[in-house]
């Protein structure tokens, strides 16, 4: 899809900006005229819509620069002697790049549903992301699935980081906490219910896996990482950490 590849989620949304700030930009120009003939009241009209251009102004520069928005200054000008109709022109050429991409994504239909990197547990994301918006997607997921492993999961048991203990495959072990063995569970089934084995081992094998397949691989292998393949695996840490959030500590 054509916004995917430019980072805009919601063309409409981004359409709505657009409208109402072509809407600031007119009645500026229309204040402006007014100064000619009522010079208290184009004056006091024109301040009014300078605020509201300016507090809009951002949005839509970006919008400019991620749509590729040829001579985009021509929006950031708005306010020079005879600029405001090139800014009108430039915001015109923006909203008609939107409607574009809303009829492509009309002709072809959805592309199903995207997963939204904001969205990961913040365990997750929030020491991915400085990582992964410089491009450095292997070690965003290497340092994800670190702080994840090494420290959360000894945390939320009680242990020191570096603990033998702090293993998804003893603190989700079905086996009864013992001495120095404490355990995690899940309150969602009844337990010793065939679906509350299901949801441990399922929660067991779900941590060996991100401990084993993307820590440890991501340490080792030091090759460029695809995003996509990047984020699938930023999306399995995160549905561990939010099993490892929920759950409760018995001893």
């Amino acid at each position: 899809m054509l916004f995917g590849s430019v980072g805009c989620a919601d063309s409409r949304l981004a359409e709505e900006e657009l409208l109402a700030f072509r809407g600031d930009l007119d009645a500026y120009r229309v204040a402006v005229e007014t100064i000619h003939t009522a010079p208290s009241l184009g004056t006091e009209l024109t301040g009014d819509n300078r605020q509201r251009i300016s507090r809009r102004l951002p949005v839509i520069m970006e919008l400019a620069k991620r749509l590729d928005l040829p001579d985009s200054e021509r929006i950031s000008d708005w306010n020079y002697v005879g600029k405001i109709y090139e800014a009108i022109s430039a915001v015109d050429e923006l909203i008609g790049i939107i409607q574009q991409v809303e009829l492509v994504e009309r002709i072809f239909g959805p592309e199903g549903p995207r997963l939204s990197a904001a969205s990961l547990h913040p365990w997750v994301w929030g020491v991915a992301a400085g990582l992964w918006d410089n491009g450095f997607y292997r070690l965003a997921v290497q340092e994800a699935a670190t702080l994840l492993l090494d420290s959360h999961l000894p945390a939320k048991l009680g242990v020191p980081r570096g603990s033998i203990t702090a293993d998804p495959a003893k603190a989700f072990s079905l086996d009864p906490p013992a001495p120095d063995q404490p355990r995690l569970r899940l309150d969602r089934y009844a337990e010793g219910s065939d679906d509350w084995k299901s949801l441990h081992e399922g929660a067991k094998f779900l941590g060996m896996t991100c401990r084993k397949l993307i820590r440890n691989l991501t340490v080792h292998d030091t090759d460029h990482l695809d995003e996509y393949i990047a984020l699938e695996s930023l999306a399995i840490l995160s549905a561990f950490a939010r099993l490892l959030e929920a759950a409760v500590v018995v001893t």
